[in-house]
């Protein structure tokens, strides 16, 4: 899906409809394939402040606030869930979840963990990423998996040509990791 955007209006087409939206400072946006939604980046000096979901149709689904570290949305009401250290979000109305990568600090060189939401605001699993790995960002979405960029903590787990990051698919019936290729 082609999607227009400048520094004040986000435009695309859907279902024969042409969707206009109106935000300040947009400096990049979207379409998410896995989510089925429009993402808007808004801030300033090419960093973004704030993130805004829509629909295709063009209805605001949430809004995350990086500067507070905060994710609101409404689903049967408003919502609003409060991230400390959040390092990578997926917002994904279609599967009903909130996907977070999570850091204990702001140092890169240690664990990290996967909460993940319903929309009603409850945290319903907190995964750690796989053993000697951190998790980096969340490439793909489906019902069944996340497929995770992840980077190796120590030179015993890069490959022998010192390739550090790799694509793991975690399960989330079973919660378990498999690794998965290299990341490029």
């Amino acid at each position: 899906m082609k999607i227009d955007y400048s520094d004040r209006m986000v435009i695309w087409e859907w279902d024969a409809s042409v969707i206009k939206i109106e935000l300040p400072d947009i400096i990049h946006a979207e379409y998410h394939k896995d989510e089925n939604i429009v993402i808007v980046y808004s801030g300033e000096n090419f960093i973004s402040k704030t993130i805004f979901y829509y629909s295709l149709e063009g209805k605001l689904l949430g809004q995350q606030n990086l500067l507070e570290g905060t994710l609101d949305w409404n689903h049967n009401g408003k919502h609003q869930v409060i991230f400390q250290h959040l390092h990578h979000l997926r917002f994904n109305p279609n599967n009903q979840r909130i996907f977070s990568i999570l850091r204990s600090s702001s140092n890169f060189d240690i664990p990290s963990e996967l909460e993940i939401y319903n929309l009603e605001g409850e945290k319903i699993y907190q995964i750690e990423s796989p053993a000697g790995f951190t998790m980096l960002y969340i490439s793909e979405i489906s019902k069944e998996k996340l497929r995770i960029v992840c980077e190796a903590l120590k030179e015993d787990y890069f490959d022998k040509y010192g390739r550090s990051d790799f694509y793991f698919n975690l399960d989330l019936e079973t919660r378990k990791w498999v690794k998965d290729g290299f990341a490029y």
